[in-house]
């Protein structure tokens, strides 16, 4: 009996023993499939990770490849800007050496312009004196004109009363051109005549006097220089 208690005992410890060591398989087997669980899921989302770690590198990669294309593009539009430069520079030097000559020609004309109006003043001072002298002989001329005329008017009245022939005191001048001078020269001494060759004498001397005409200066007398410079509109009035 004692020997079957014994063993009876020894098959419940062992019974005992092995239902702890089945709750501990099976809390052994949770724990395994809880750390399982655990290790997929920290897999998936590793492998989520990296995927979006190879996407993020390949919109990196794409960016970093639009940056070096633009980056090859800002180098060429700096070397293009560079000449363009240089370009403008050489341009710009030679506007300024343009414009520095226009500056000197500029002075220049306006110096000149300077010395044309002077001249231009000069030129109306002149003009001014010389168109007074002009009216004041013309002014003269026409009064000695009226003068001789009127003189002339007399001479032919005189004509008229002394003589009775119907020819005119100027006829009568050019033919007295054509006579020779011994005949004129007896007729003069002639004692029947002398009254009236002396009135002749008269007439002739006074016919014989040379009217004054007006003499116009050309421009190249009176000072006006024409021809060479053409000088611009003046303010001069025209004559009349």
């Amino acid at each position: 009996m004692e020997k079957a208690l014994k063993a009876a005992d020894e098959e419940r410890d062992d019974l005992l023993n092995l239902k702890g060591r089945q709750a501990a398989l099976v809390d052994r087997q949770r724990q395994e499939k809880e750390n399982r669980s655990r290790a997929e899921a920290a897999t998936k989302n590793a492998i989520k990770k990296v995927v979006l770690l190879s996407q993020h590198v390949e919109k990196l990669m794409l960016h970093l490849k639009h940056e070096a294309v633009s980056k090859a593009k800002a180098q060429e539009a700096a070397g293009r800007a560079a000449q363009e430069v240089s370009l403008m520079r050489t341009r710009n030097k030679a506007l300024n050496k343009r414009a520095a000559s226009k500056d000197v020609m500029i002075r220049e004309l306006s110096e000149g312009a300077k010395i044309l109006e002077d001249q231009l003043r000069l030129m109306d001072e002149k003009y001014m004196e010389i168109r007074t002298k002009l009216d004041f002989t013309r002014t003269t001329s026409t009064r000695e004109v009226a003068k001789h005329k009127q003189e002339s008017s007399v001479l032919r009245a005189k004509w008229a009363q002394y003589s009775n022939s119907t020819t005119l005191l100027d006829d009568v001048g050019e033919e007295e051109s054509g006579i020779s001078m011994e005949k004129s020269e007896g007729w003069m001494t002639s004692p029947s005549n002398k009254t009236s060759s002396s009135k002749g004498g008269v007439l002739r001397s006074k016919k014989s006097k040379v009217r004054p005409r007006t003499q116009i200066l050309a421009p190249t007398k009176l000072g006006v220089q024409t021809g060479q410079q053409q000088r611009p509109t003046s303010s001069m009035p025209a004559l009349s």
